[in-house]
Protein backbone atom coordinates (compact mmCIF):
# COMPACT_ATOMS: atom_id res chain seq x y z
CA UNK A 1 0.00 0.00 0.00
CA UNK A 2 2.49 2.43 0.89
CA UNK A 3 4.27 1.32 -2.45
CA UNK A 4 1.41 2.76 -4.52
CA UNK A 5 1.00 6.04 -2.47
CA UNK A 6 4.54 6.63 -3.15
CA UNK A 7 4.25 5.45 -7.04
CA UNK A 8 1.37 7.93 -7.30
CA UNK A 9 3.57 10.57 -5.63
CA UNK A 10 6.02 10.44 -7.65
CA UNK A 11 4.39 10.49 -11.04
CA UNK A 12 2.93 14.09 -9.73
CA UNK A 13 6.29 15.41 -8.25
CA UNK A 14 7.83 18.22 -9.91
CA UNK A 15 11.36 18.71 -9.30
CA UNK A 16 12.47 22.49 -9.18
CA UNK A 17 12.53 23.85 -12.74
CA UNK A 18 14.59 26.82 -13.62
CA UNK A 19 13.98 28.95 -17.10
CA UNK A 20 15.84 31.64 -18.39
CA UNK A 21 13.88 33.18 -21.27
CA UNK A 22 13.98 36.18 -23.64
CA UNK A 23 11.08 37.64 -25.60
CA UNK A 24 11.91 37.95 -29.29
CA UNK A 25 9.02 39.12 -30.87
CA UNK A 26 5.84 40.82 -29.73
CA UNK A 27 2.73 41.54 -32.28
CA UNK A 28 -0.48 43.89 -31.27
CA UNK A 29 -4.15 43.36 -32.48
CA UNK A 30 -6.71 46.28 -32.36
CA UNK A 31 -9.37 47.30 -33.66
CA UNK A 32 -9.12 50.57 -35.60
CA UNK A 33 -12.51 52.13 -36.67
CA UNK A 34 -14.35 48.51 -36.91
CA UNK A 35 -11.30 47.05 -38.88
CA UNK A 36 -9.05 44.35 -36.76
CA UNK A 37 -5.38 45.22 -37.67
CA UNK A 38 -2.22 43.48 -36.69
CA UNK A 39 1.18 44.08 -36.39
CA UNK A 40 4.58 43.61 -35.49
CA UNK A 41 5.53 46.19 -32.27
CA UNK A 42 8.37 47.38 -30.41
CA UNK A 43 7.61 49.57 -27.54
CA UNK A 44 9.51 52.53 -26.64
CA UNK A 45 11.21 53.37 -24.18
CA UNK A 46 12.19 49.29 -23.22
CA UNK A 47 15.68 48.09 -24.70
CA UNK A 48 15.67 44.81 -26.22
CA UNK A 49 17.72 43.28 -23.47
CA UNK A 50 15.00 44.49 -20.78
CA UNK A 51 12.95 41.25 -21.91
CA UNK A 52 15.05 38.88 -20.13
CA UNK A 53 13.53 37.05 -17.27
CA UNK A 54 14.13 33.74 -15.28
CA UNK A 55 11.10 31.30 -13.98
CA UNK A 56 11.51 28.93 -11.08
CA UNK A 57 8.56 26.75 -11.07
CA UNK A 58 8.15 24.35 -7.98
CA UNK A 59 5.70 22.04 -5.94
CA UNK A 60 3.71 19.21 -7.19
CA UNK A 61 0.12 19.75 -6.04
CA UNK A 62 0.36 23.68 -5.15
CA UNK A 63 2.47 24.05 -8.36
CA UNK A 64 4.11 28.15 -8.32
CA UNK A 65 5.53 30.01 -10.75
CA UNK A 66 8.57 32.78 -8.98
CA UNK A 67 9.09 35.42 -11.94
CA UNK A 68 12.42 37.31 -11.93
CA UNK A 69 12.30 40.31 -14.17
CA UNK A 70 14.57 43.44 -13.36
CA UNK A 71 13.46 46.01 -15.70
CA UNK A 72 9.99 43.79 -15.64
CA UNK A 73 8.43 45.90 -18.44
CA UNK A 74 5.07 44.15 -18.36
CA UNK A 75 4.65 43.71 -14.51
CA UNK A 76 4.54 39.88 -14.36
CA UNK A 77 7.54 39.64 -11.61
CA UNK A 78 6.57 37.61 -7.72
CA UNK A 79 5.40 34.05 -6.86
CA UNK A 80 1.95 32.91 -8.53
CA UNK A 81 -0.19 29.91 -8.72
CA UNK A 82 0.29 27.65 -11.92
CA UNK A 83 -1.26 25.14 -13.68
CA UNK A 84 0.26 22.00 -15.37
CA UNK A 85 -1.74 22.41 -18.83
CA UNK A 86 -0.36 19.51 -20.65
CA UNK A 87 2.77 16.83 -20.29
CA UNK A 88 5.73 19.50 -20.27
CA UNK A 89 3.46 22.51 -20.20
CA UNK A 90 2.82 24.83 -17.51
CA UNK A 91 0.25 28.28 -17.28
CA UNK A 92 0.15 30.86 -15.13
CA UNK A 93 -1.72 34.50 -14.45
CA UNK A 94 0.23 37.47 -12.63
CA UNK A 95 -1.85 39.95 -11.30
CA UNK A 96 -0.51 43.68 -10.44
CA UNK A 97 -1.29 47.02 -9.30
CA UNK A 98 -0.70 50.17 -11.53
CA UNK A 99 1.05 51.69 -13.31
CA UNK A 100 0.61 49.11 -16.00
CA UNK A 101 1.88 49.23 -20.07
CA UNK A 102 -1.36 48.11 -21.66
CA UNK A 103 -4.07 49.34 -19.07
CA UNK A 104 -4.92 52.21 -16.81
CA UNK A 105 -5.86 50.75 -13.74
CA UNK A 106 -4.37 46.88 -12.81
CA UNK A 107 -2.49 44.82 -14.95
CA UNK A 108 -2.88 41.10 -15.84
CA UNK A 109 -0.64 38.99 -18.06
CA UNK A 110 -1.46 35.04 -19.02
CA UNK A 111 1.97 33.02 -19.15
CA UNK A 112 2.67 29.92 -21.02
CA UNK A 113 5.91 27.95 -21.59
CA UNK A 114 6.11 24.63 -23.04
CA UNK A 115 9.01 22.48 -23.42
CA UNK A 116 10.92 21.39 -25.83
CA UNK A 117 12.52 17.54 -26.56
CA UNK A 118 16.36 19.88 -26.68
CA UNK A 119 16.28 21.39 -22.90
CA UNK A 120 14.79 24.53 -24.74
CA UNK A 121 10.81 26.09 -23.96
CA UNK A 122 8.97 28.26 -26.16
CA UNK A 123 6.74 31.41 -23.97
CA UNK A 124 4.25 33.58 -24.70
CA UNK A 125 2.64 36.40 -22.55
CA UNK A 126 -0.56 38.21 -23.17
CA UNK A 127 -1.56 41.11 -20.72
CA UNK A 128 -4.95 42.59 -20.67
CA UNK A 129 -4.78 45.67 -22.73
CA UNK A 130 -7.14 48.38 -24.17
CA UNK A 131 -6.30 51.30 -26.17
CA UNK A 132 -7.91 55.00 -25.39
CA UNK A 133 -8.71 57.34 -28.29
CA UNK A 134 -7.62 60.57 -26.99
CA UNK A 135 -10.60 63.05 -28.59
CA UNK A 136 -13.62 61.02 -27.49
CA UNK A 137 -11.72 58.68 -25.09
CA UNK A 138 -13.80 55.79 -25.98
CA UNK A 139 -11.12 52.51 -25.13
CA UNK A 140 -11.14 49.35 -27.01
CA UNK A 141 -9.46 45.97 -27.40
CA UNK A 142 -5.81 45.96 -27.48
CA UNK A 143 -4.31 42.70 -27.72
CA UNK A 144 -0.73 42.41 -27.58
CA UNK A 145 1.29 39.14 -27.32
CA UNK A 146 4.94 38.05 -26.67
CA UNK A 147 6.97 34.94 -28.06
CA UNK A 148 10.11 34.46 -26.94
CA UNK A 149 12.92 31.66 -26.06
CA UNK A 150 13.81 29.49 -22.90
CA UNK A 151 16.72 27.45 -21.94
CA UNK A 152 15.35 25.26 -19.58
CA UNK A 153 17.81 23.58 -16.48
CA UNK A 154 16.97 21.28 -13.02
CA UNK A 155 14.47 19.13 -14.28
CA UNK A 156 11.16 18.83 -16.09
CA UNK A 157 7.36 19.39 -15.71
CA UNK A 158 5.75 15.74 -15.86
Amino acid sequence: MIALVLAAAATTALSAVHYDCTIDKQFVVNNQGGSWNNSQVKFPGVAGGDWKFAVDLNGSDDLTAKVAWAKDPIQIAGEHAALRIGQGSVAFVAVAGAPCMFTEQSCMSMVEIVDASDGTAVVSITPAGMSKDEQSEARTLLQVTSLGTCKRSEGKIQ
